[in-house]
């Protein structure tokens, strides 16, 4: 791929029918391992059927869902074939009002018309705030990954401040609009700027959570090693000094034996005790449960995924780097413990991991978006995540 961009990573069905329109957005790549054919790998996967407009009529692009556009939007992007693209428009997306699809157009980003604000972290900050889950109180992130990048504090208070509903701009001015000694009340600017970044960053640390799993996990799966060649991570990266090791948490899943390629992140206001605390304690019904929210798609923990807000070096504006292309849906909770189909989903759920299993932390999202693994999580002890190459 030209330039900056370094993998198609997105994953995107559109399956045409007389009848609807079916749009799939698994977390699997199209091989048979990561549908289940060999029974050691586990994926997600978000469907959605829409159905054909009336008497072959169409929608224009302005009477359409903010889902609808930002599809079409990412789609033109890709280059698909535009017969493709207009077909869309002949079939009904009312079902996706409360829902936004979310994407990583790889390349940068910039212009008079701020095309960064649709894609990567910042599309997912727009998209929040479009829902109406923005919110200026501490969040509670867990965030199941088969990869991980080259993490920091920093990069990671990205995701968070997104996940509020912010456009990335609250960060990137944190790095490059710091006060100066010349201008008006430069002392309180500069310590409100700095208490507030830093209150991110304890923020992030204390409610963001990782899961990966151990070397050990792995070892033990049914597949063993030689199938963990999918989940990656890299031991430079563990061992670097801004790597924030306390985040992290083996992932096991609820599934025995399964290795999972899952890229889920569950987002809910804070709540006494934080992801990985007992369940003791903990409140039945939650305060803000109309402003939690799952994201499921390919996007993993990594600014691979999610891109990077900078400074142009020749027009100084606003720039996104984004190195892969991802994709993904935002699922308010509230739209679906509405749906009469609940009950369905629970019953599932349970049949395929026990009904009696207490998901502590992320128990509201039970029989609405699945939780494939243990929770609480655990750290890795005396052990180590897992590193492919190492196994090599």
């Amino acid at each position: 791929m030209a330039g900056q961009v370094n993998c198609m990573h997105s994953k995107l069905m559109l399956l045409s029918y007389p009848t609807h329109l079916r749009v799939v957005v698994p977390t699997a790549n199209l091989v048979p391992y990561d549908w289940g054919e060999t029974g050691v790998m586990e994926n997600s996967v978000f469907v959605i059927d829409l159905p054909r407009l009336p008497d072959n009529s169409r929608k224009e692009s302005q009477e359409m869902t903010d889902f609808g556009k930002d599809l079409i939007y990412f789609l033109n992007a890709m280059g698909l074939e535009k017969s493709i693209i207009n077909s869309l428009h002949h079939f009904d997306f009312s079902a996706t009002e409360d829902l936004a699809f979310v994407h990583s157009i790889g390349g940068a980003h910039s212009g008079t018309s701020e095309p960064w604000r649709k894609t990567g972290y910042c599309g997912l900050g727009r998209a929040v705030s479009r829902l109406g889950l923005t919110t200026n109180n501490p969040l509670e992130i867990g965030y199941v990954t088969s990869s991980v990048g080259s993490l920091n504090l920093d990069f990671l208070s990205t995701i968070y401040m997104a996940a509020k509903g912010d456009d990335g701009l609250t960060e990137y001015d944190w790095r490059n609009n710091q006060p100066k000694k010349r201008d008006k009340d430069y002392h309180r600017l500069s310590k409100e700027m700095n208490t507030s970044h830093e209150k991110a960053r304890e923020d992030t640390e204390s409610g963001f959570r990782i899961y990966f799993p151990s070397e050990e996990t792995v070892k033990k799966s049914t597949g063993g090693p030689d199938n963990g060649g999918t989940i990656c991570f890299q031991s430079k990266w563990w061992g670097g000094p801004k790597f924030p090791r306390a985040v992290m948490r083996d992932c096991r899943s609820r599934r025995k034996g399964l290795l999972m390629h899952n890229k889920i992140m569950y987002v809910q206001p804070a709540v006494d005790g934080r992801l990985d605390a007992s369940s003791k304690g903990m409140k039945e019904e939650f305060e803000g449960e109309d402003k939690a929210w799952a994201y499921l798609g390919s996007a993993n923990c990594s600014e691979s995924a999610w891109g990077r807000l900078v400074k142009d070096r020749e027009s100084k504006q606003v720039k996104l780097n984004c190195r892969n292309w991802e994709c993904g849906v935002v699922i308010p909770l509230r739209r679906m413990t509405a749906m009469s189909g609940k009950k369905g989903v629970q019953e599932t759920e349970a049949r395929g991991m026990g009904a009696s299993e207490k998901v502590d932390g992320l128990k509201k999202f039970r029989g609405v978006v699945p939780v494939p693994m243990e929770m609480p999580g655990k750290g890795y002890g005396d052990g180590r995540p897992w590193f492919y190459s190492e196994y090599l």
